[in-house]
């Protein structure tokens, strides 16, 4: 393999503003960030096999969930 560094970099973008119009600016910050190559792989299985799993029920407690549902009874 290749060698790599002991970094990368995440680009990590979210809305700062919706106009009327239904159009999102948005903030980005590029972020630099280390890099444990001796446990990226288990990283990544751990995601891989979160990703397997069937979607969980919605939660009245999750914020996420509400957001989720609320913006569905919108349209």
């Amino acid at each position: 393999g290749q060698k790599v560094e002991n970094y990368g970099y995440l680009l990590v973008y979210y809305p700062l503003e919706v106009d009327q119009k239904g159009h999102v600016v948005f903030e980005t910050k590029l972020v630099k960030m280390r890099i444990d190559m001796k446990n990226a792989e288990n990283i990544l299985q751990r995601a891989l096999d979160l990703l397997k799993k069937d979607i969980p029920n919605q939660s009245k407690e999750c914020n996420y969930c509400r957001w989720v549902a609320d913006c569905c009874t919108q349209e």
